[in-house]
């Protein structure tokens, strides 16, 4: 070997040679370990080849399901229920076929305010306001009774009231049931030029509001105690002995311009015959008391 031969070599580094013969070997292994695709033909189905497919992509819920509660419906409250207790015998009554068995009724009254009398019933046209009209009963005079009439309203304005007189001796002594068109109900007592409320206004959802309307209005009376029902539905009942006996009677007041009209019709009267129960008191054991001798220092 010459010289220049040897040069060559002596001027190579065993790295120089190392690294081409490391690089072969690798690119091998990378084609073992990465062997080319092969699409599987129909067949393999036959040959029991197990055929992988990849897994579906998870999809997102976005409004996942959640447990909704269950709602208990909240009973409704029932009114109170009160027997019209000791009804008895039914009185006849016939009241608006004479004119001489009410008050302020004039046969011929060119008057627009006035209380008309016909054989349906009494209207009330109140049509110059303010103005207010009653009239009394004066044949017929009740100590425990079952009063029900029908009430009519026609034209009717918020400030308005109607109503009836019951164990009242005249238009102005009596006790008073008032309704007004704005649906509420009062119970009222009348003594000589004074009006006291025994109960004041109450919401009721068997008062008309405002007209056209019809309203059945019942007062039942035993000794004492009073018990009110509008449309056969019980209302209150309150206690209270000042007059014991009187007649019954119907008014209206108008304080609105627009007016009030109304018919009372339907009267029915039954006697009462019920006690009020007293309660019982339950006797109880007096205690004995023993006197203590203190001595004497």
């Amino acid at each position: 070997m010459n010289t220049k031969h040897q040069n060559i070599f002596s001027t190579l580094n065993p790295l120089h040679i190392l690294i081409p013969i490391l690089v072969a070997f690798l690119s091998s292994c990378i084609q073992v370990a990465n062997p080319p695709f092969e699409v599987p033909s129909a067949n393999d189905s036959q040959n029991n080849v197990l055929i992988q497919t990849p897994a579906p992509t998870e999809t997102i819920v976005w409004f996942p399901a959640t447990n909704t509660p269950t709602i208990t419906p909240l009973p409704l409250p029932s009114a109170t229920e009160v027997s019209i207790s000791g009804i008895g015998e039914n009185i006849t009554v016939d009241p608006f076929s004479d004119l001489t068995k009410w008050t302020g009724i004039q046969e011929s009254n060119p008057s627009p305010n006035r209380i008309i009398l016909d054989e349906e019933g009494m209207v009330f046209a109140l049509n110059e306001p303010p103005v207010r009209l009653s009239s009394l009963n004066t044949d017929l005079f009740l100590n425990d009774a079952f009063i029900t009439i029908t009430a009519t309203i026609n034209r009717c304005s918020t400030l308005d009231t109607y109503g009836v007189l019951f164990k009242a001796s005249s238009e102005g002594i009596g006790n008073r049931l008032v309704l007004n068109c704005n649906g509420e109900i009062r119970l009222e007592q009348l003594r000589t030029n004074l009006v006291l409320p025994l109960l004041d206004w109450t919401k009721s959802g068997d008062v008309p509001f405002g007209a056209p309307g019809t309203v059945r209005i019942g007062i039942w009376t035993s000794g004492p105690e009073m018990r009110v029902f509008l449309n056969d539905h019980y209302q209150f009942t309150f206690f209270d002995s000042f007059y014991k006996t009187g007649s019954f009677g119907f008014f209206a007041n108008s304080l609105d311009s627009a007016g009030l009209n109304i018919r009372f019709s339907d009267v029915e009267v039954h006697r009462v015959d019920y006690s009020s129960p007293t309660p019982t008191l339950a006797p109880s054991q007096t205690p004995l008391f023993r006197s203590s001798n203190t001595p004497t220092p």
